[in-house]
């Protein structure tokens, strides 16, 4: 099992990502999309409805978020000295 998979079953997050090595005007575009989708007022009602709390960030923002969510558990399975059996 890796750090990643390890990971996911304590961190619970949906999103919606495309995989690509560069940022492109297209990807910008598909962001905008669900962007726009997500704050309409009757989509966030039914997400509402089902539990979810919608949060549209760019690519970079998820990026960051991501990148500092492993950065921290990281350091507490270090700390802790925890090792995948």
């Amino acid at each position: 099992m890796n750090f990643k998979s390890l990971l996911s079953k304590f961190v619970h997050v949906k999103v919606i990502m495309i995989t690509t090595n560069a940022a492109s005007a297209q990807n910008y575009q598909l962001n905008r999309a669900f962007t726009q989708s997500l704050h309409d007022p009757e989509n966030e009602k039914k997400l509402a409805n089902l539990g979810f709390s919608p949060i549209a960030n760019s690519p970079q923002e998820v990026d960051a978020q991501w990148h500092a969510l492993v950065q921290q558990w990281t350091t507490v399975i270090d700390k802790a000295n925890i090792k995948v059996e």
